[in-house]
């Protein structure tokens, strides 16, 4: 399910394409996986870590459905 405020916010700050959406998804897998590999903090800018994290659950459900039974 979409989150029409972040959706919003994602598209303001960044532009509405799915490859914006790729990489804040990239960069969230980064840092679950190795946090002291990104060079800066993941909030920053503020919201940054909620928009990253909802763009990974995104694509990570959509890759489950398409993927798995």
């Amino acid at each position: 399910m979409k989150n029409k405020r972040i959706e919003n916010k994602i598209s303001k700050w960044y532009g509405s394409s799915i490859a914006v959406r790729e990489w804040c998804a990239k960069h969230y897998h980064k840092f679950i996986t190795d946090p002291k590999s990104l060079r800066f903090e993941l909030d920053d800018p503020k919201g940054f870590a909620e928009m990253s994290k909802y763009c990974y659950d995104q694509n990570y459900g959509e890759y489950k459905k398409n993927n798995e039974g």
